[in-house]
């Protein structure tokens, strides 16, 4: 059996008996035939080395450029006055995107979904403050209505995906505008 193959599948069965995905007694017999009874050979290959820790690796390394992303183009954002509608646009796209495109970060039990909502949903709250700021500062009822429609977005995502945190804030964020509009 070619070397490189070996080593994927022996890196494999340590990782499902690390995970307990199997018993270790089975583990332990397919290490030793995969092996053929190298238990030296067997030492260097780490569960590092599994392909879904590596897919899971990859996975959270793309969700920190995002959130890195998404902190440049907020921060741009408040510094640039002088490019509001070209960044408003740009931060409310990449928003959307994360939004969209969530289904690209879920593999198996390494989901990612709710990272990229959160990093989405501060983006398009922020985009509603700013756009509000800087076109309609003294109309308060449209600075209700963007609240009003960050809370049912937070409601929405978690609703549909079970994501206690954004069901929590949608309706804290509601009664607080409640509340606002009472007083």
């Amino acid at each position: 059996m070619n070397e490189q193959r070996k080593k994927i599948i022996v890196a494999e069965i340590k990782y499902w008996k690390q995970s307990k995905l199997l018993p270790d007694q089975y583990c332990d017999f397919l290490l030793a035939l995969y092996s053929q009874g190298d238990q030296q050979e067997t030492e260097e290959i780490t569960v590092k080395d599994s392909l879904r820790e590596k897919e899971k690796s990859k996975m959270w390394n793309r969700v920190v450029w995002l959130g890195i992303i998404g902190a440049a183009l907020l921060v741009s954002l408040f510094l640039l006055p002088d490019q509001q509608v070209l960044t408003t646009a740009l931060v409310t796209i990449f928003a959307v995107f994360l939004l969209v495109g969530g289904r690209l970060f879920n593999i198996g039990e390494n989901d990612a979904r709710p990272a990229l909502f959160a990093i989405a949903s501060l983006l398009l709250l922020s985009v509603s403050l700013h756009s509000w700021d800087a076109f309609f500062p003294s109309n308060t009822f449209i600075l209700i209505g963007l609240l009003i429609l960050n809370c049912v977005l937070w409601l929405g995502i978690g609703r549909k995906h079970q994501l206690i945190f954004f069901t929590i804030s949608g309706y804290v964020g509601l009664v607080l505008v409640g509340i606002f509009l009472v007083l």
